[in-house]
């Protein structure tokens, strides 16, 4: 069996671009960040939007080296995606590998939820990445 990977990226610092520009800037800041998304990943690669500032990529059939790849490719082109003002927008992603399918898709978007939140506690605009399976879980910050 193949193992299937998701990530989940998160804008850093989102809710200050809506305050400081309104929701107006806020909507088109969402707008490029999924179409730059959408043209970061690989036909077989799922995004989604799941509400907020927190996006979705499904990577099935996918070996952990080509996941984090993918995520290093988004958040590269993500790069220069600027606020209003000209100010650089950082990212935080958590990608998740599984090597059994876990029971439901709310598992997959909590584990790199987690993951996710791990990259922002360790200082933001990063990627961290873990494997869940029969092993014991492998991580890895990049």
């Amino acid at each position: 069996m193949r193992p299937i990977f998701s990530s989940l990226l998160d804008v850093d610092e989102f809710k200050d671009v809506n305050d400081r520009f309104g929701h107006g800037a806020g909507d088109d800041l969402l707008t490029a960040i999924g179409e730059a998304m959408v043209a970061s990943v690989r036909a077989s690669d799922v995004v989604a939007r799941l509400g907020g500032d927190e996006f979705a990529v499904l990577m099935p059939g996918t070996g952990r080296f080509a996941a984090v790849t993918v995520a290093r490719r988004v958040r590269e082109r993500l790069g220069g995606v600027v606020t209003a003002d000209g100010r650089k927008v950082s990212f935080s992603i958590g990608v998740v590998s599984y090597t059994i399918p876990p029971a439901c898709a709310d598992v997959m978007i909590r584990d790199a939820d987690a993951v996710m939140y791990r990259a922002k506690g360790l200082g933001k605009d990063r990627i961290e990445s873990v494997m869940i399976g029969a092993q014991a879980p492998a991580s890895t910050g990049a």
